[in-house]
């Protein structure tokens, strides 16, 4: 029993500690942006609120996926659904994380430049990975 409340304990630990919240994320992608875009003043406030919300509706999306459809098992091969149910699951996760990827694209686009959003789409991979490498999903 100790050792399982000592792992618990550690794991919540271990989330409180190294989770991000969405309005950091933003800030940081928002400011990676800046970076690369040199943004004016006007669209780094655009930029920062199109980021936001797409942080924001994507915690809310990967909460959903967890405790909803058990993503971490499935994930980690411990699920005990159907080989069919996860696939499914899977192909679901997916198709919502391109469709929001795609909202967020087309949000960025009203905000940009034409060369600014050329430039954007050629770093777009590089941007979201770092931000999921220095804060996480």
């Amino acid at each position: 029993m100790k050792k399982i409340i000592l792992t618990f304990l550690f794991l919540f630990i271990g989330f409180v500690a190294f989770a991000q919240t969405p309005e950091e994320k933003a800030d940081l992608l928002t400011s990676e942006m800046n970076t690369l875009l040199s943004l004016t003043a006007e669209q780094q406030v655009m930029v920062k609120i199109t980021n936001r919300v797409y942080y924001r509706k994507n915690a809310l999306l990967i909460e959903k996926r967890d405790s909803k459809y058990g993503y971490p098992a499935i994930i980690a091969g411990t699920s005990t659904l159907s080989s069919q149910e996860q696939e499914a699951i899977l192909n679901k996760v997916n198709q919502v994380t391109e469709e929001r990827k795609t909202i967020h694209k087309n949000r960025t686009k009203l905000n940009l430049t034409p060369a600014q959003y050329q430039i954007y789409l050629q770093n777009i991979d590089r941007l979201f990975e770092l931000v999921t490498t220095q804060l996480g999903e």
